[in-house]
């Protein structure tokens, strides 16, 4: 199958995932090409699926990366997977924002991912992660990109969920912390 893999990362995290996530691809028969949309990359005409990744900031991907879909990503009746990091789960809503944008597009998502990847900002209440909770959350986080290439791979990729409900609202909270 051709894939894409498409990713804005700010520190690291979200590259980490397009990487290892394209290695796996790759390791079982895929032809992958990884671009981060700073290269402003182009999708290929014949590609199967399209792979689309971004850090959490406030609670959705950040707003450079939402007016780079709008702006760069064509209407396509293509198979799709969105993704986030970030360095906890309680207002990871990135995916859903993703998920809406390539869904008008004509996207047909098959899964809405979120990884929890080592903090990377250390004020207040938010202390540097020990080096054995780093070493955890990427044990726990290629476990999780395992487990997606091998359902891919057997045809049992489906979206569970596929509602995206307060995308406005998350849309408009990315602008204002942008």
């Amino acid at each position: 199958m051709k894939v894409n893999i498409l990713h804005f990362s700010g520190t690291g995290n979200t590259k980490y995932v397009a990487d290892y996530l394209g290695e796996k691809l790759v390791n079982t028969g895929h032809d992958v090409k990884i671009n981060g949309i700073d290269t402003n990359p182009t999708i290929d005409e014949d590609v199967e699926l399209l792979i689309l990744g971004g850090p959490i900031y406030a609670g959705n991907v950040p707003e450079k990366m939402i007016r780079w879909i709008l702006r760069n990503i064509k209407n396509k009746n293509a198979n799709c997977i969105v993704y986030s990091t970030s360095a906890g789960l309680k207002n990871a809503n990135g995916v859903d924002s993703l998920a809406k944008k390539l869904d008008k597009k004509g996207y047909n998502i098959l899964a809405k991912e979120t990884y929890v990847m080592p903090r990377n900002f250390y004020f207040g209440k938010y202390p540097k992660n020990t080096t054995q909770e780093v070493n955890d959350m990427i044990k726990n986080t290629n476990k999780q990109i395992d487990i997606l290439v091998d359902r891919l791979n057997k045809g049992k990729l489906y979206l569970a969920d596929p509602e995206n409900k307060g995308v406005l609202g998350k849309d408009l909270l990315a602008e204002t912390f942008s």
